[in-house]
């Protein structure tokens, strides 16, 4: 599941990935919540966390992601990664060619640092 991060800028979208990503997790929280900030504010800095607790996604949750990301890809000013993972942190440095806005990743032990840069000011 998805859950909000609370404590963040406005502007600011947190979610921490829980055990396994499903495809309602998409509709019942990441989507409402990028589109709430996104009525608010121009552009949206997310914050996606991939803790211990990350289990995976489900197949369609995989789908899910992908129409996400195309569907949402110039709401975006920053996109920070933070995962002990390296395919994840390393995914969100290659989304800096694909996408008009920043990304970048960090390590859950950096998660301090990764909300400091994702509400700073371009």
């Amino acid at each position: 599941m998805f859950c909000v991060m609370e404590g963040l800028p406005e502007g600011v979208v947190g979610i921490e990935a829980v055990g396994t990503i499903s495809g309602d997790d998409y509709d019942t929280t990441l989507v409402p919540a990028v589109e709430e900030a996104a009525a608010e504010h121009d552009k949206v800095a997310l914050l996606l966390m991939f803790g211990p607790e990350f289990q995976g996604y489900s197949a369609g949750a995989a789908l899910d992601d992908v129409r996400f990301g195309f569907s949402n890809f110039t709401s975006f000013r920053r996109i920070a990664i933070v995962s002990d993972n390296e395919w994840l942190r390393n995914g969100a440095a290659a989304m800096t060619y694909f996408m008009p806005g920043k990304s970048k990743g960090f390590s859950v032990g950096d998660l301090a640092a990764a909300r400091a840069w994702i509400a700073e000011d371009d």
